[in-house]
């Protein structure tokens, strides 16, 4: 989410994602930042932090500009700052007048303002949630304290950022029943079981073609997260990670079988079946002609009946081979084998 003709100075390795293709064009593009939609979601959250600053004298206090210059020398850095375009003018108005944001004493660069960072993660949730709905895509995070807001939606954001614990995470409504999601058990299974570090940008736009293998495994996880009853943040967050174990395991049993699978068929040494290979089992059960006479069969009966045996073989493993391949190909979790081979380590279990 950059501001309309401002050009980051990204790294090389982010260059790379712009110019590849997923199905809906580029992996990384450029946010729309001035739509009805964010304009409304911004008015919304003005009206919000207006009456706070009007009905509660403290909030200011706790939110203002001594506030985060108190933050700023305990924990070091500039501050939280945010480029002025990434807002509308008139949101950016409304928070000058409320005196919650400011010129910063060290700024990013030109067009840099600063706020409070519970303000400023209020204000970049609002604006990532809502560029995330009018695209039809989820937001995603690898910040542990950030998860619930990845999952929430926007118009709860500014109870989660501004009405959270002491430390700014959202707190969790431990006695609130609810039903679990898809959004909840995959964060589970794949952001917090994995290391992406390996996959690389060509890897990554191979892997966003395989829509049928991920249609799979959502509707898969999907059906899983609808069966869980509701219950309470503690006893579901427990839940969630057994069925996650589970659903790695029912995985890593699958990989198992299907490496095992050959060696079942043709010995514990075989490998995938191959044409070579097959050749060489014909060879081996046949052998050279020699002519003679073996318990009244000459060897030329025994090179046919050999024959006969080996494509018995052939055949078999081939079939065997093909229908556990075929379950392979539409397994819900042939994902996640795909996604491993394209570079993404699990981790163990969540």
């Amino acid at each position: 989410m950059v501001p309309p003709k401002f050009y980051p100075q990204d790294m090389q390795d982010v260059w790379a994602f712009e110019n590849r293709q997923g199905r809906r064009g580029p992996l990384l593009q450029r946010a729309e930042l001035d739509t009805p939609a964010i304009k409304k979601a911004y008015n919304v959250l003005e009206r919000r932090l207006k009456r706070e600053v009007e009905q509660d004298p403290s909030f200011l206090l706790r939110y203002g500009k001594r506030a985060a210059a108190d933050l700023r020398s305990q924990r070091g850095g500039p501050g939280f700052q945010l480029h002025y375009r990434k807002m509308s003018s008139n949101f950016l108005t409304g928070l000058e007048n409320l005196e919650l944001t400011w010129g910063p004493d060290d700024p990013d660069g030109p067009g840099y303002v600063e706020l409070h960072p519970d303000i400023g993660q209020a204000v970049m949730a609002t604006l990532a949630m809502t560029c995330a709905r009018e695209s039809g895509f989820c937001v995603v995070t690898d910040r542990r304290d950030q998860y619930d807001i990845a999952a929430t939606e926007v118009e709860r954001i500014y109870d989660r950022w501004i009405h959270g614990s002491a430390d700014s995470r959202p707190r969790k409504e431990e006695s609130k029943v609810r039903q679990a999601t898809y959004g909840d058990l995959v964060e589970i299974v794949v952001v917090e079981s994995t290391n992406v570090d390996r996959l690389t940008p060509d890897n990554l736009e191979k892997l966003a073609q395989e829509r049928e293998a991920f249609d799979r495994f959502r509707d898969s996880i999907t059906k899983i997260a609808r069966d869980i009853p509701p219950m309470t943040e503690e006893k579901l967050e427990k839940r969630l990670k057994d069925e996650a174990r589970r659903v790695l395991s029912n995985w890593d049993n699958e990989r198992v079988k299907m490496k095992g699978i050959p060696a079942e068929i043709l010995g514990k040494d075989a490998a995938a079946p191959t044409g070579d290979f097959f050749k060489d089992v014909v060879k081996d059960i046949v052998g050279p002609a020699s002519g003679g006479i073996i318990g009244g069969l000459t060897t030329g009966s025994l090179l046919v009946a050999g024959a006969g045996l080996a494509v018995g073989v052939i055949v078999h493993a081939f079939n065997s081979y093909g229908r556990l391949r075929d379950r392979d190909h539409h397994s819900p979790y042939r994902y996640l084998t795909l996604a491993n081979n394209a570079g993404v380590v699990f981790t163990g279990s969540p």
